[in-house]
């Protein structure tokens, strides 16, 4: 399976390496027997889609160049609210794109259960609007 890296600090944490995270991620992946294609780091708030290792992952999104997105956890990939983080989960969905928390088991589009993470998050996602 090709799999991408996305990795996040924020600009808050101060002294914090995305390195941390690519360094297990790797070894997760490696253990999965998994070939990591790319990795998209960012060093910025996640409280706005405005950030460029973000944006290179959706581009390739959308040139199909990975099967499964891999990452540290929900709050590593956007702070944008429940709403936001549904969309972008099911944006991966809709483009083929499998996703997997490192450190939430149950944000993971592999196992049986994908359609009632998505299906619980936007219950969450409506009952916030």
């Amino acid at each position: 399976m090709k799999v991408a890296i996305y990795a996040r600090v924020s600009t808050d944490d101060k002294g914090q390496d995305p390195l941390n995270q690519l360094l297990e991620l790797r070894e997760f992946a490696s253990r999965q027997g998994w070939t990591v294609v790319r990795e998209y780091t960012d060093e910025a708030t996640a409280k706005n889609g405005e950030r460029t290792g973000l944006k290179e992952m959706w581009a390739d999104v959308a040139k199909h160049r990975f099967d499964l997105l891999l990452f540290w956890s929900l709050d590593r990939l956007t702070r944008e609210g429940t709403y936001k983080t549904l969309t972008y989960l099911r944006r991966l969905t809709d483009s083929g794109v499998k996703f997997k928390s490192y450190t939430e088991q149950y944000i993971d589009s592999l196992g049986a259960f994908s359609d009632a993470i998505i299906g619980v998050l936007a219950a969450a996602a409506l009952a916030r609007q």
